[in-house]
């Protein structure tokens, strides 16, 4: 899905993830979802006239794993 919103041919509709599955692994609303694939944040593929989003579920973890923070364990005294 590669990063850019388009349309697939009528009639092929693409497989992914919901805008609601989407948030729900992200554990966000489905608006922010559809505001950060418009921003660039992950890729989604939008089709038909309600404009429908799909969204790769590889993606979207991969988003969410570079998206946490990295949390060092404190040192230990000797």
């Amino acid at each position: 899905m590669g990063g850019r919103l388009d349309q697939p041919p009528s009639g092929d509709r693409p497989r992914g993830l919901t805008t609601a599955e989407a948030a729900a692994l992200l554990g966000v609303t489905r608006a922010t979802v559809v505001a950060w694939a418009r921003e660039g944040r992950f890729g989604a593929v939008r089709y038909g006239q309600r404009g429908i989003y799909r969204f790769d579920r590889e993606e979207i973890e991969a988003f969410l794993a570079r998206s946490r923070p990295r949390v060092r364990p404190p040192d230990r005294d000797p």
